[in-house]
């Protein structure tokens, strides 16, 4: 799954798609402040194409994102 990374402008911070475990690491440290998280959905859900969500990182530090999908729905939430 390609997933995406976008400041507060919409300019592309990161990119990446997801491993074979369903992980996606992106390299490097980001600054405070809000992004847009895009995952593109297309080649494992029929229904859903991409989300998007809007995230505020308040540190520099790492974060746990994770985005459970489901053949009837999705979910997300912070992870540890």
């Amino acid at each position: 799954m390609a997933a995406e990374l976008l400041d507060r402008t919409g300019r592309r911070v990161a990119s990446g798609a997801t491993d074979a475990d369903g992980r996606l690491r992106f390299a490097g440290e980001f600054e405070p402040g809000a992004y847009t998280l895009r995952l593109e959905l297309a080649p494992v859900s029929h229904l859903y194409r991409a989300v998007s969500l809007e995230v505020r990182l308040d540190e520099a530090r790492h974060y746990h994102l994770p985005v459970l999908l489901s053949p009837f729905g999705l979910t997300t939430y912070r992870g540890s």
